[in-house]
């Protein structure tokens, strides 16, 4: 499912891309017709890895990661992410 493509092709950036698909594993659930703001998802994201105990990648690196992982930006009022939500 991920897009090598699009994803960074640096020590960095598959690091990036581990992580966020674990939290995405984790904290999400994929479906098509859901999609969640980009600062929930951060947010989201931020908390498990302080309870998970790993190191937070950047922000642009978290964007980029979805990107690769499936998941398309859609820029508007808000910045929403496509086909994921997160659990409860």
């Amino acid at each position: 499912m991920i897009n090598r493509t699009a994803s960074p092709a640096t020590p960095q950036g598959e690091f990036a891309i581990a992580m966020v698909e674990r939290f995405v594993g984790d904290r999400c659930v994929r479906e098509a017709p859901w999609f969640e703001t980009a600062a929930d998802l951060w947010s989201a994201y931020l908390a498990w890895c302080e309870q998970s105990r790993v190191k937070a990648v950047k922000q642009t690196a978290f964007g980029r990661a979805m990107a690769a992982l499936g998941f398309a930006k859609h820029r508007g009022h808000i910045v929403t992410y496509r086909g994921v939500r997160l659990r409860g």
